[in-house]
């Protein structure tokens, strides 16, 4: 299809849009209108917050949200996008005290969310303000007019998948009994004609929509641009086997089909020997995982070898203070120079802090994770399973590595209400998490055990 030919197909798609999205809006205004106690532009930004639920996203309204007015946060979103705590005000600034209050909520959403693995980047807390058209940030908050909220949260990333959305936002419902959910109820008899003329028809008008289609077709020309007519010109390379933070999103949400003959598994691995790589396969040896768009890959899986050299040492002793001294009496035999290239490895910042006065006690040279930038340091890298994505190291050590597995709480993380199918999601992305930092380990890989 040509350049043009696609342009004409997005503005058809966009006129479809645009139509969906009108008589969700007017189904999201008949909802709304029933927090009567609220003002009109409140309505007018709850509308469109129910717009999002007729998608897929979930919305928890705080309960004294159209009476007393104090709640830190009046809603809860759940989307695609991630977790939004947000705070509607017909007020011109946002204050010191709302901004404080709201921050405080989003802490505490943070914690939630925190017991099921998720990453507190995918938080986010707004203020959004009625009647005005505003796009700015304060701090951590970002500051949207009503006329702006609806199409940001629209075009936010996917971060989650609909069952994790789901799980999240039931989660969310149990541990903050103070906010109920709220959806777009499209049977709702239409409102009084006096306040049906005085809503607005649509989420957005049509230009704007088209303006969209116009961007988008745009963009299928400057891809044109850099890789031109030739075949393979575009590669783009990920693993699924090596998630670390939960929901993701398919390269499908992005309109991008790798399927078929559009995208291969690579099956070489550089950097591993043999029996580091089994190490690492039988943990997730279980656990089915997504190279390709809707194509489930087992966990074990047969991988061509270039490196060969590799030792997995496994220590187990009774206790805590026993394990560690093997682990300083090991550390302590690597030849001179050797901590240049060797990291020590944690499932949580606590067990960080731990490690990190350990060796600093023993006399032993520390070099946190995130102030390392790659150039060589005469220092322990010291850092947790997540930091580590993306780097290796000729040695890397793993104590009480089997631990999480074994509780399915990483130490210093609060287990919270699970249900069966969150339960199994958190576990393998606790395996997948092992899986990343045992396979950093290029010579030497240490697992270290204390039986519970």
């Amino acid at each position: 299809m040509g350049a043009g030919g696609a342009s004409s197909q997005r503005a058809q798609d966009a006129r479809r849009q645009e139509r969906l999205l009108r008589e969700q809006w007017q189904a999201g205004r008949r909802q709304a209108l029933r927090w009567e106690a609220v003002g009109e532009g409140e309505q007018r930004v709850l509308a469109q917050l129910l717009v999002l639920t007729a998608r897929g996203w979930r919305l928890l309204v705080h309960r004294q949200w159209s009476r007393t007015r104090t709640a830190d946060a009046d809603m809860l979103l759940v989307g695609t996008g991630g977790v939004f705590v947000i705070h509607v005000t017909a007020d011109g600034e946002p204050g010191e005290g709302r901004a404080a209050g709201l921050l405080a909520a989003t802490r505490a959403a943070e914690s939630a969310v925190a017991s099921l693995g998720m990453s507190p980047v995918a938080v986010q807390p707004l203020m959004v303000f009625a009647g005005q058209r505003r796009d700015a940030s304060l701090g951590r908050i970002r500051l949207l007019g009503e006329h702006e909220i609806g199409p940001v949260l629209l075009s936010q990333r996917h971060r989650l998948r609909a069952e994790s959305v789901r799980a999240i936002a039931d989660h969310l419902e149990r541990v903050f009994p103070h906010y109920r959910g709220s959806a777009v109820d499209q049977e709702l008899p239409p409102p009084p004609e006096s306040r049906r003329q005085s809503s607005p028809d649509g989420l957005f008008d049509l230009e704007g929509l088209r303006g969209a289609a116009l961007e988008g077709a745009l963009r299928v020309r400057l891809l044109h641009a850099l890789v031109g007519d030739v075949p393979n010109g575009l590669l783009l390379v990920g693993d699924g086997q090596q998630t670390v933070y939960p929901g993701g999103f398919r390269l499908t949400d992005a309109g991008i089909d790798i399927r078929g003959d559009r995208g291969q598994v690579l099956r070489t691995n550089y950097r591993n020997s043999k029996q580091i790589l089994d190490a690492a396969l039988t943990v997730v040896a279980d656990d089915a995982f997504e190279d390709l768009d809707g194509e489930r890959t087992p966990g074990r899986r047969d991988v061509d070898l270039t490196y060969h050299d590799g030792d997995v040492v496994r220590v187990t002793r009774p206790t805590v203070d026993a394990h560690d001294g093997e682990l300083l009496d090991a550390l302590r035999a690597l030849p001179d120079g050797a901590l240049a290239d060797t990291a020590l490895l944690c499932p949580s910042l606590r067990a960080v802090g731990h490690y990190q006065r350990l060796l600093t006690q023993a006399g032993l040279p520390v070099c946190q994770l995130e102030h390392y930038d790659g150039r060589a340091v005469d220092a322990v890298k010291l850092g947790t399973y997540r930091r580590a994505k993306g780097l290796e190291f000729k040695n890397v050590f793993l104590p009480r590595h089997d631990a999480v597995i074994a509780t399915g709480t990483p130490a210093g993380t609060a287990g919270g209400t699970q249900t069966p199918q969150t339960a199994r999601e958190r576990e393998e992305l606790l395996r997948s998490r092992l899986f990343v930092a045992m396979t950093r380990a290029r010579d030497l890989l240490w697992l270290g055990s204390v039986p519970s």
